[in-house]
């Protein structure tokens, strides 16, 4: 599992990252949900759109039940796409998660601007996409305990 997944775990609960995975090999899982969007490796799914078979399982009422949802995918699903798939008004926040870089390029992502459920939709979750401390802090404080 990413070490970003266990970093945002680790803020948002006040757990020691490394005991996220050291308790027992299903304790990562006791504390979220975890799967993939995609059904193409990013390396080969560039211009690509999510498969309708994909689509439609989030639109399961099983996913409406958690308090945060984080949607690691800028290009998989449009923002209009996530509202009606969750069942929430087309209204989104941009916030700025933080900076990386000599360019200091920023870190944004979009926060559904109603209550329940807590929508985020960020780049992906993965060490290639170029995630600060800073941002991954600033994520969870954007996420509600």
């Amino acid at each position: 599992m990413s070490g970003i997944y266990a970093q945002i775990i680790s803020e948002l609960y006040g757990l020691n990252r490394d005991d996220i995975f050291k308790r027992d090999e299903n304790s990562f899982f006791k504390y979220c949900f975890s799967s993939e969007i995609n059904h193409i490796p990013s390396k080969y799914s560039e211009n690509r759109k999510i498969v309708p078979e994909r689509k439609k399982l989030l639109t399961n009422e099983f996913y409406r039940k958690f308090s945060n949802i984080i949607i690691g995918t800028k290009t998989y699903l449009k923002l209009g796409e996530i509202s009606e798939i969750f069942g929430v008004p087309n209204k989104w926040l941009k916030i700025l998660l933080g900076k990386i870089g000599k360019k200091q390029r920023e870190i944004t992502a979009f926060k559904c601007a109603f209550d329940y459920p807590n929508i985020i939709v960020c780049n992906q979750l993965s060490g290639a996409a170029g995630w600060s401390n800073e941002a991954i802090k600033n994520l969870v404080g954007n996420l509600k305990k």
